[in-house]
This record gives structure tokens, sequence and C-alpha cells, in this order.
């Protein structure tokens, strides 16, 4: 991120986090930052890819929780758990806007050795300006869940991000 010549632009990368936190995939003030939005958006100005919408909001119409909380639950009953996942493609992709197809396949959290760490898995990647943006947002999520957990663990540390991408290109 620290690379000059990513121009990396931190105004924008709040923005998209506090979009992603509004769990709002229409783009109308985002498009306004960053005009890839509005590029691929949908007949009704939305996208597929504001992630808050997956981690905070009910993911199925029988669903009583989000999948951030139920990754809270998990971790709380089993701190060693391998299960603590949040997706983010989903099947339905295929078919709802052929212009966004979301790039992170999943988030997972893990504690070992007494560290929340979390890994990031792309099925894509833009190596010059989505990776920043990725990697900076991915973060903050991975801050908020530590503090979330630090309330069950209080001797909880923070731990690695990993990041995963099966195309990482230019």
């Amino acid at each position: 991120i620290s690379v000059p010549a990513r121009k990396f632009n931190h105004t924008y990368a709040i923005t998209e986090w506090l979009w992603y936190l509004s769990q709002d995939s229409c783009v109308t003030n985002i498009g306004k930052m960053a005009s890839i939005w509005n590029d691929i958006q949908d007949r009704w100005n939305q996208v597929e890819s504001n992630y808050g919408s997956y981690l905070y909001t009910p993911f199925q119409m029988d669903a009583t929780e989000s999948q951030w909380s139920w990754v809270i639950k998990e971790l709380t009953n089993d701190k060693d758990s391998r299960r603590a996942t949040i997706a983010i493609n989903q099947p339905y992709h295929k078919w709802r806007n052929s212009k966004d197809y979301p790039c992170t396949q999943y988030l997972h959290f893990f504690i070992r050795d007494n560290k929340l760490h979390m890994s990031a898995n792309m099925r894509s990647n833009d190596a010059v300006f989505g990776f920043c943006n990725d990697v900076y947002t991915f973060c903050l999520t991975q801050q908020m869940m530590w503090n979330e957990m630090v309330l069950v663990y209080p001797e909880l540390e923070m731990g690695h991000y990993y990041h995963s991408a099966g195309s990482f290109h230019i």
C-alpha cells in the first residue's frame, strides 16, 4: 500500500470502508469517488461487491443472524475452530450482474497461539488498485473481529493477515 506508484488514496479507502459498513449496494455516493462502481452497476444502480452486506446482514430468508455474529459465536464456543468463515461469492452471483462478480471468495478467522488471524481468499485481484483497498478494508475487518473477540478472550492478541489470490494481475 505504501508504494508511491500505487497512488493509494486514503480518503477513498475510508469511504469504501464506510460504504461497506452501510451494507447498501447502491452506488450513488461511492460512484462519485470511483467511476468503476458506475461502470459495473446494474439497472437498479446496485452492485454485488458491497462486502458489508455479506458480513452483517442475515444471508438467507430463513437466517436469523448474520455471518458476522455466527463467526463470533463459533469462535466463542470453540477457540480452535476451523469453521469461522464468511462466504462472499455465492452461486447466485453467476446470474445476477454479469458486470460485477465478487472477487472475494471468503474470509476466514482463526485463533492460534492466542492470536486472531484472518485470511482473505480471492478468486481474482487487481494488483495495483484493488489489492490496496482490499488489504486496507480487510485489515479493518480483522480489527473489528478482534474488538469483538477480546471481550471473550481478554488476553487475545492481533495475529497475521493472509491474502491469497487465484489470479493476481495488472
